[in-house]
């Protein structure tokens, strides 16, 4: 081990002594020994590794992967290869290093396979979806964001709103996104973050009336996810700046974006069947603010939470949540056929069909709610009545389900 040592030093005193001396540098790095090589590109190859793991994917990282690969098989080739000046005219040499060629042929081939192995894993990993729901928060946009503090008074409300929940993290992208960099910008920044949700926006305070808006940017929505209004979409929004100065808007705003982020994680639950978990999150969502958040109205959370109690069997509490959709939206045809729904459940069929009826007239091509109440009509022995409600299911549905289950329900009572 003391002679390797001396040998290293040795050589690497030789090195700096021919960079003194010699300033051809592509002659230099002709020269420079091959070992030198290996160890320079063993050292960047561990450094782009480090890097590619940390997530940084930049160019960078690439160059230094490319570098180290490339490095690392010249220098095996150089070892395995290298041969001694000829003895003879038309001799071919021996060896140079016979010690060190196995180990550098077998580096030719493992270097390129660890490589490609390295780089399809963390492709691998990029691919796979992240664990938790993560909800990106971009600088807002504005004038005297220290003075204002619009940014931390959303994150801060986030933070403290979703601290219950491990499968949700909050973070801060550091920076604003611009009116001018757009949606598109938005989403790049998400997707290298594996970010669910990015929020931004802007605000302006050119004299008494702010204008502002605000993105709510889900970039992977959870199955059943209603579309968001305008409001949550950059639809430019004014206030008084005495609201801004008074803090008033910051308030407003972070209790709106802990609404919707708490719902949007509650759809996340309710489209993988927790409903525990959805009901805990709606019910959360609930109790942010008292104001009615034009991006995304209560009765439609009311509502999910409804169906969330009744596939557990809770029917009352099903009928109650599906009751306040329906106060605070008079023309929700949905929430009637689910408390139908509920009331079949219960073995409540009066309610049940009245329910259905009403969907019917507030969305007279509802499918569901003519065939549900076709099966009501045909318990109660109202056949006419069901008959009708069977062949206005095959009138309106292209569905191979909903019309296979008329069809069937039809030539139980007869029909041909």
């Amino acid at each position: 081990m003391h002679e390797l040592g001396q040998h290293t030093f040795s050589a690497l005193r030789e090195v700096l002594q021919m960079a003194h001396n010699n300033r051809n540098w592509p002659d230099f790095i002709k020269n420079l020994p091959g070992w030198i090589t290996g160890f320079i590109a063993f050292v960047t190859a561990v450094v782009g590794f480090a890097k590619l793991w940390q997530g940084d994917t930049g160019l960078v990282t690439i160059v230094l992967l490319a570098i180290g690969a490339g490095g690392g098989i010249l220098g095996c080739a150089y070892l395995a290869f290298k041969r001694t000046p000829p003895l003879v005219s038309g001799g071919k040499g021996t060896w140079q290093y016979p010690r060190w060629r196995p180990w550098a042929l077998a580096g030719l081939v493992i270097i390129p396979l660890l490589t490609a192995g390295g780089v399809g894993y963390h492709r691998y990993q990029q691919a796979q979806p992240p664990t938790q729901v993560i909800l990106l928060i971009a600088d807002f946009d504005g004038p005297e964001p220290q003075k204002y503090g619009v940014t931390d008074a959303v994150l801060n409300k986030l933070c403290q709103a979703l601290a219950r929940y491990d499968d949700v993290q909050v973070e801060a992208l550091g920076r604003a996104i611009t009116e001018a960099e757009g949606s598109a910008a938005a989403r790049a920044a998400g997707e290298e973050r594996k970010a669910a949700i990015v929020i931004w926006g802007w605000y302006r305070t050119p004299g008494a009336i702010v204008p502002m808006s605000v993105h709510f940017e889900v970039l992977r929505p959870p199955k059943y996810m209603p579309e968001l209004r305008p409001e949550a979409k950059g639809l430019v929004q004014t206030m008084a700046v005495a609201e801004l100065e008074s803090f008033t808007l910051q308030t407003q705003l972070s209790a709106e974006m802990a609404y919707l982020s708490l719902f949007t994680v509650g759809m996340a639950r309710y489209a993988a069947e927790d409903w525990d978990g959805a009901i805990t999150r709606f019910s959360d969502a609930l109790s942010q603010t008292a104001e009615r958040v034009p991006a995304l109205d209560p009765g439609i959370i009311y509502f999910s939470r409804g169906f969330a109690y009744a596939a557990k069997g809770e029917y009352d509490r099903g009928i109650a949540d599906y009751d306040q959709a329906i106060q605070l939206q008079p023309d929700f045809a949905e929430a009637y056929s689910n408390r139908g729904d509920a009331y079949m459940f219960k073995h409540d069929y009066d309610r049940a069909i009245a329910d259905y009826g009403q969907a019917i007239q507030l969305q007279p091509d509802f499918v569901v709610a003519y065939h549900n109440r076709g099966f009501f009509y045909q318990l109660m022995g109202k056949k006419e009545k069901a008959i009708a409600d069977f062949r206005k299911v095959l009138e309106l549905s292209d569905d191979p389900f909903w019309r296979q289950q008329a069809e069937e329900q039809l030539k139980a009572l007869g029909v041909k």
